[in-house]
């Protein structure tokens, strides 16, 4: 998704991460896939990749999906611009139904002006 990310409040960003959050509690991958893309497909379908990473981490916490009332919390890390890109990275930790909680990364890249926001990896807190 492309944004300008020096222009975006704490605000925005959540709601932008909250409706990321809503997307992935209603199962509605595809959507996810074509807003924010998955970095760690790793050759996998994007759609597949989503899936299974978002329900393999919902079962290694013992849950069946996220808590659909509570944004969680998020932490950005702006950062100079590395020679491929990132600008920032976000971590996104969200709870699940049984009050657990789940760690969903975004990296800020981009050069010239244009920036975009990719989903990096769905997991569990290390």
């Amino acid at each position: 998704m492309q944004i300008s990310v020096i222009q975006l409040t704490n605000d925005e960003i959540g709601e932008l991460l909250d409706s990321a959050r809503i997307m992935l509690h209603q199962g509605k991958f595809e959507e996810f896939a074509d807003k924010f893309g998955y970095a760690v497909a790793l050759g996998r379908n994007l759609v597949v990749a989503i899936s299974a990473d978002y329900n393999a981490a919902l079962e290694t916490v013992g849950a069946s999906g996220l808590n659909p009332r509570d944004i969680g919390n998020f932490k950005i890390s702006l950062i100079d611009p590395t020679n491929i890109g990132i600008n920032g990275i976000v971590e996104h930790i969200v709870k699940a139904d049984n009050g657990r909680e789940l760690l969903i990364e975004y990296v800020f890249s981009g050069s010239d002006g244009k920036n975009h926001i990719t989903c990096e990896q769905i997991g569990v807190l290390p």
